[in-house]
């Protein structure tokens, strides 16, 4: 039998099985082992009601294309209403990487999606990187770059890693222009 086993410590084992496998499992224990309880009822509906109950739509089309023409009118463009519709419900592989598009067209010279590497599938992974303007105090003694870098989703479930990463990295780009901190932390490093 192959168990999705979720959580274990020396006083308890998280298991995910189906209802119909309960009493079949709880069979094959040996005979100290007597106490279960359900943590999560019903899996379905909890993973659904993370998911958004109604379709939010993106701004309009000539709004966030007036936003990439020039530089001047990036800078001057509020992008924090983006938050409402990004950070509100757990978001999809594609929807992240739309996203990391989306920051990149809205402020291109501060943001570029890069590939990072390939799974164990072969399919490609995504990341962006986030500098400033060039800026002198960037580069440390030995003429290199300081750097932070932020990983989320490197263990399967744990999708509050990548929005929190996802959320750093918009307040990093939505903040530079309206923010002298935000501003300074940008310049000073590049985010990855």
């Amino acid at each position: 039998m192959i168990l999705d086993i979720w959580s274990a410590t020396p006083k308890h084992v998280d298991i995910r099985l189906p209802r119909t496998s309960v009493k079949g499992f709880l069979s094959l224990l040996p005979a100290h082992i007597t106490e279960h309880e359900p943590v999560i009822n019903n899996l379905r509906a909890a993973v659904d009601y993370t998911y958004p109950s109604e379709q939010i739509p993106l701004p309009p089309l000539q709004l966030l294309l007036s936003m990439g023409k020039s530089e001047s009118a990036r800078r001057d463009a509020d992008i924090h209403f983006l938050n409402d519709i990004f950070f509100t419900h757990y978001q999809s592989y594609d929807t992240i990487t739309q996203w990391m598009y989306l920051l990149e067209s809205l402020r291109p010279e501060l943001v570029s999606v890069i590939d990072i590497g390939k799974t164990y599938e072969n399919k490609t992974i995504k990341g962006i990187v986030i500098k400033g303007k060039t800026n002198p105090k960037k580069q440390n003694k030995d003429n290199k770059v300081n750097g932070m870098v932020l990983q989320g989703a490197q263990h399967a479930r744990e999708w509050i890693s990548v929005s929190t990463v996802c959320y750093i990295a918009y307040q990093l780009v939505s903040g530079y222009y309206t923010d002298d901190c935000v501003r300074n932390l940008v310049d000073q490093f590049e985010w990855q």
